[in-house]
């Protein structure tokens, strides 16, 4: 069965998007300890709308792209060990997952819109799809 994920939530391809989902279901199918593996999984899982509740505060609330810069804002604060300016939870959360969902949010959200360049890597190293020149 294929997730049907709304194209506006997405910085990067469709195809990288569910190469990276269905890796980090495998990865976590082998390691289920890993926090910040976890986190990868959860906050795509939010994306694709396979779970209604955001990663960090677990709020319901869709993956919306400000849903996600909000997001992403709060665990970057968290993993720096700052004050979250959006939730205030800088304290609760543990590091690894807030790392985890920063991480996957500034690659899903794609490259700087000034610099178009990309913030982050992927959170997890995999060999993307190949794209095929369409001629």
């Amino acid at each position: 069965m294929g997730i049907v994920v709304p194209l506006d939530r997405l910085g990067v391809p469709f195809d990288e998007f569910a190469a990276m989902l269905d890796e980090a279901v495998r990865r976590y199918h082998a390691a289920q300890d890993d926090r910040y593996l976890a986190a990868v999984l959860a906050t795509l899982s939010w994306i694709a709308g396979m779970v209604d509740n955001d990663p960090l505060t677990r709020r319901l609330s869709p993956a919306t792209l400000s849903a996600q810069q909000e997001v992403r804002v709060a665990a970057a604060a968290i993993m720096y060990n700052v004050e979250d300016p959006i939730f205030g939870l800088t304290g609760t959360i543990h590091p690894d997952w807030a790392r985890g969902i920063a991480q996957t949010l500034e690659w899903v959200l794609g490259p700087d819109q000034a610099t178009g360049r990309r913030q982050q890597p992927a959170p997890l190293q995999i060999s993307m799809p190949s794209r095929s020149s369409g001629a």
